[in-house]
């Protein structure tokens, strides 16, 4: 429908991109705030989305790349080229979970109570990031 939101000079702003940033900022701006009334520390909330957004999106190219390795092999740097496109939700969902217990894990915070507090805004961002993939 609409992937291009619009341009910036020569850069495209793409209306899946942007609406992941979206989904990524409203879901840590509203755990932060759910966090702090949970009397955990914000900047841990903070400092596991980053590392839950790289680990899924890694995760995301990975998987998606290697149920379509045949495509790859004869261009093996098009793995890199995630602006044409290519990630898989089920491999982004793995890698960020698995992402998330280790360090909830290693800064001494119960990995139930973390779910329990993350969870609503990843479906919101679920929901958000759908809009993205629509139009697209």
């Amino acid at each position: 429908m609409h992937p291009v939101l619009f341009n910036i000079g020569s850069i495209c702003i793409y209306s899946y991109g942007f609406m992941i940033a979206v989904a990524f900022s409203v879901g840590t701006y509203l755990s932060r705030r759910a966090a702090k009334e949970a009397k955990i520390d914000p900047d841990f909330i903070v400092n596991l989305a980053f590392l839950l957004l790289f680990s899924g999106l890694i995760g995301a190219r990975l998987l998606y790349v290697t149920l379509n390795i045949r495509d790859y092999m004869q261009d093996p740097l098009e793995i890199l080229m995630l602006p044409h496109g290519g990630l898989s939700i089920y491999g982004g969902i793995f890698f960020a979970a698995v992402t998330g217990i280790i360090y909830a894990r290693k800064k001494g915070y119960p990995v139930y109570k973390i779910g329990d507090l993350l969870i609503p805004y990843v479906a919101l961002g679920q929901a958000i990031g759908r809009i993205g993939c629509f139009l697209n």
